[in-house]
């Protein structure tokens, strides 16, 4: 059963950079995960799936919002505290502000303003 785990609000949408990047994490920190983990990319390169012997994480790119869903089996759902499903999400937010998903661009200067 696939269901809406999170919502991210970004500001910066994904990128060829950011989607490497993506993956570099992913295979950088794979040996935290006590099992094995692949992950692909749709063809339109806008969606992520990783998955693993506990779950299928699926993660959807807009251009202003990330949306993240979970297909578990019923004994893996057990096995997510809430505590553990907000040091997921801790974790996620954390991934996304490193790669720059919530940066904001530097206003310009308007004529006029004080110096």
């Amino acid at each position: 059963m696939q269901e809406k785990i999170y919502e991210f609000k970004i500001t910066q949408p994904l990128t060829s950079e950011r989607r490497k990047a993506i993956g570099v994490l992913i295979e950088e920190n794979a040996h935290r995960i006590p099992w094995e983990i692949t992950y692909s990319w749709s063809k339109d390169k806008t969606q992520l799936v990783v998955n693993s012997k506990l779950m299928r994480v699926h993660a959807v790119f807009h251009p202003t919002k990330i949306v993240v869903f979970r297909d578990a089996k019923l004994w893996a759902r057990m096995l997510l505290t809430k505590k553990k499903q907000e040091q997921m999400q801790s974790g996620l937010v954390n991934v996304l502000k490193k790669l720059g998903f919530f940066e904001t661009k530097k206003a310009a200067k308007s004529k006029g303003a004080a110096k």
